[in-house]
């Protein structure tokens, strides 16, 4: 379980993110030029789950529950969210040309998982990618904002019928925000981390555009931030 969001102003956006883990080993990985990227070991494969690149670009990968649709399967015009993900990551897919791109190529779960997929571009404006159910491209005006956490967003028609609580949390305290900064968002983060038997946060992250800087957190401690500044 996850949640993300991004939330758009004047001249800036931030984009939080909660990475809530089943007890999976994930690595930071910053050896890519232009990119902070956490990696999850599957077990079979370390995998892309959430990074943000330098100019603005993010992308997340987080659990959704399958509709019987969108199940892996090899194709010319199919590929699959971790090969689409790390194409967006070595530069083979361009964010600028995504919607001609998904025009083109259908994206499927990988074997054995159900995900969505968030995209922020360089300009701030968001992609909601869901295998099996459509994609979706918004511009989001100051002000306005996206948030995915792990209920089908194309499902609900309109995103008022999401019922997980977390998405409600986050969208009552995004409305209210007249001033969110850094240290906002990280409130909001630890407003709806996780700690339930099966489900923890274990990462917690926020970038700030205009500043160009990574702010993340482990384990919860929300008194001991990091930051990572892009070279």
């Amino acid at each position: 379980m996850c949640t993300s969001f991004i939330k758009k102003t004047e001249d800036n956006w931030l984009i939080g993110m909660n990475f809530d883990n089943n007890g999976m080993r994930y690595t930071v990985n910053t050896r890519k030029k232009d990119w902070f990227i956490v990696y999850v070991d599957t077990g079979k494969i370390n995998t892309p789950s959430f990074g943000i690149h330098k100019s603005g670009v993010f992308f997340n990968n987080l659990c959704v529950n399958s509709n019987g649709k969108g199940v892996y399967r090899r194709s010319s015009d199919v590929t699959h969210t971790a090969k689409f993900l790390s194409g967006i990551i070595d530069g083979k897919i361009d964010v600028k040309s995504l919607e001609g791109y998904l025009s083109q190529t259908e994206i499927v779960n990988v074997p054995d998982y159900c995900t969505h997929n968030m995209i922020c571009t360089e300009y701030g404006n968001v992609w909601i990618i869901e295998p099996g159910r459509g994609n979706r491209y918004r511009e989001l005006e100051n002000g306005e904002f996206q948030i995915m956490t792990n209920d089908a967003i194309l499902d609900a028609h309109e995103e008022d019928n999401i019922s997980c609580g977390r998405y409600k949390k986050v969208k009552e305290i995004l409305n209210q925000s007249v001033k969110f900064d850094v240290s906002k968002a990280f409130e909001l983060l630890n407003d709806v981390k996780q700690n339930e038997i099966d489900w923890i946060t274990d990462f917690s992250l926020v970038f700030d555009k205009k500043e160009n800087v990574v702010y993340y957190v482990e384990h919860q401690d929300f008194t001991y931030m990091k930051e990572y500044v892009f070279p």
